[in-house]
């Protein structure tokens, strides 16, 4: 199979000269081209990133329109620091089913947050 991608290495790795195999997948900071055996090198691909302003008490819902339960990350800004959320977190909580990605506010104010659905197209 050819060899086709992306590919940054580390610094003070050569990205010409680096095999693309499994065991030398450390050396690169990106990579998304197909190792000799066929297989490929899966990477975060973003399908949805959106900022969100919730309201002390509300839930967001948003439907992500995958057929799966996708990876997700969701952060609440705080006075300019992102904070992770995740289930529950004092009341504020975070989670993904089959359609939908659910954003629960429960600070004492109306906040945003930053929300980042994941897909893999294969």
């Amino acid at each position: 199979m050819a060899d086709y991608g992306i590919k940054v290495s580390k610094e003070g790795e050569d990205v010409k000269t680096i095999p693309n195999s499994y065991a030398n997948v450390q050396k690169f900071s990106l990579i998304s081209s197909v190792d000799i055996s066929g297989a490929g090198f899966s990477l975060l691909k973003v399908k949805t990133a959106i900022k969100v302003t919730i309201a002390n008490g509300a839930t967001e819902t948003i439907a992500h329109g995958l057929s799966y339960k996708p990876l997700f990350w969701v952060f609440l800004n705080t006075s300019g620091v992102l904070t992770p959320v995740y289930y529950d977190t004092q009341g504020t909580y975070a989670y993904i089913d089959a359609t939908n990605l659910v954003i629960k506010n429960a600070t004492g104010g109306s906040k945003d947050f930053y929300y980042y659905i994941f897909y893999d197209p294969v």
